[in-house]
């Protein structure tokens, strides 16, 4: 359980001395053991039941946890920490509205509860619930101003609800908390941008170089997009795994559903079309949550998935579509595949939404030719850039140009089949024009 479940105990040391020794050195199990001998020589004691039903939850044993808490319960509704603790328990159960319930009867009996406004908003979360979720934590601050790491939270919901006015009134609270934290800072960067504050927003990013080696790439890395600054070849290896880490949770319901994400059935459509009726062998570059792998008409003999966001290979994996999940930059998964000469393998290569974050595309498609049989499928999108080879757009993210594309097939032997422009996403209400292409090794 990631949450941390509220201990407060008053049992007779005579009882509990061991158990809760054992407790505070983590050895969950053998202190359950003990709670329960407690609890059978006492049923009446309520933090036997209580302390039983925490180590139970921290050994991931949710149901078992449930069932202490309630007989607990029967003999003290009163705790605000035992209420907080069952809808811990309720949550990782997915019982997502009782959980509510419970952080709710908790708040009740102790308004000041920060912690229970918290969980309760995180519970809110799974339910997609932002509104809501944001009015808990807020609760939570009002008990509570100087918890930063909570006001970031709202920051983030704020910035996933496009409200950036808001955004950044709760961004400025975190940073007069923790004035050097780069996610502050680096937030504070974006929302000025996205506010069209440019000149802030240029400022933001440049302060940000002072800020460790993490905080100069990635300030190089955005200030690409202003006159004067050099472009870099991709996006900081780092805030492209803590950016989808943090989206994957919602990650299909926010692009599918809210942005009307359809280059993963796309590619889908492209794949059944040329391929009919054939078991492939098939790469999945960045392949996220698994939304092309779920696009599919049919499973592949093989279907191999890579990214770099643990928690996205997570989701991927839940879908039980791929036979192989590897956590690891595109580049470095590529450049490992082909330094094996005879591993020309793959039928299919797909991107999609992947070069976004990716400006020099050659290593790619000098590997790519090195993994695909011949005649092999290279199929990825992209977004267009007005005239520039590679551009890098306000929002963070490269575009490019259809002949440095074209310059690429032409060097590493692929010719284009297909060129197909597309409506990427939506943003900001307005769709995002890019093209989908579709390559065939002649080589």
């Amino acid at each position: 359980m990631s949450q941390i479940l509220d201990v407060s105990l008053s049992l007779d040391l005579t009882v509990s001395e061991t158990a809760n020794a054992l407790y505070e050195k983590g050895d969950f199990a053998r202190a359950s053991e003990l709670f329960q001998q407690a609890a059978r020589q006492d049923p009446e004691s309520f933090d036997a039941w209580h302390m039983q039903g925490i180590c139970l939850a921290r050994l991931a044993q949710p149901e078992q946890a449930l069932q202490c808490f309630q007989s607990a319960l029967a003999l003290n509704a009163s705790i605000a920490s035992l209420h907080n603790n069952i809808g811990l328990v309720l949550d990782e159960l997915t019982l997502f509205d009782e959980a509510v319930a419970s952080f709710d009867e908790a708040i009740r009996l102790n308004p000041q509860y920060t912690q229970a406004h918290i969980h309760k908003a995180q519970t809110l979360l799974k339910t997609d619930l932002k509104e809501a979720a944001i009015r808990s934590l807020r609760l939570a601050l009002q008990v509570d101003p100087s918890l930063d790491a909570v006001w970031h939270q709202c920051v983030a919901l704020h910035v996933q609800m496009r409200q950036w006015p808001e955004a950044l009134l709760a961004n400025e609270s975190a940073l007069a908390i923790a004035p050097d934290h780069l996610d502050y800072r680096y937030a504070q960067a974006i929302i000025l941008g996205q506010l069209g504050q440019t000149d802030k927003a240029k400022e933001a990013f440049v302060a940000m170089q002072t800020l460790g080696v993490e905080g100069a790439d990635l300030a190089n890395y955005h200030l690409a997009q202003y006159d004067g600054y050099p472009i870099s070849d991709k996006a900081p290896a780092g805030y492209v795994k803590n950016l989808f880490d943090g989206f994957a949770s919602h990650f299909d319901t926010d692009l599918v559903t809210h942005l009307n994400y359809q280059v993963p059935r796309l590619m889908g459509d492209i794949i059944h079309k040329a391929l009919p009726n054939v078991a492939i062998n098939m790469l999945d570059l960045g392949c996220g949550t698994g939304l092309v792998g779920a696009a599919l008409h049919s499973r592949p003999y093989r279907l191999v998935g890579v990214d770099l966001s643990p928690k996205m290979l997570a989701k991927a994996k839940d879908k039980q579509l791929y036979h192989e999940l590897q956590e690891s930059s595109i580049d470095a998964y590529l450049k490992a595949e082909t330094s094996n000469l005879a591993r020309k393998y793959f039928d299919v290569i797909t991107a999609a939404d992947v070069f976004i974050y990716m400006g020099d595309l050659a290593l790619v498609f000098e590997c790519v030719a090195g993994l695909l049989r011949a005649n092999g499928l290279f199929i990825f999108s992209t977004e267009d850039s007005a005239s520039e080879p590679i551009f890098l757009t306000p929002s963070g993210r490269y575009a490019h140009h259809q002949t440095y594309i074209d310059q690429l097939a032409n060097r590493y032997g692929f010719e284009i089949q297909a060129c197909d422009a597309v409506d990427l996403r939506m943003e900001l209400l307005q769709p995002t024009q890019g093209c989908i292409f579709t390559l065939s090794l002649q080589r």
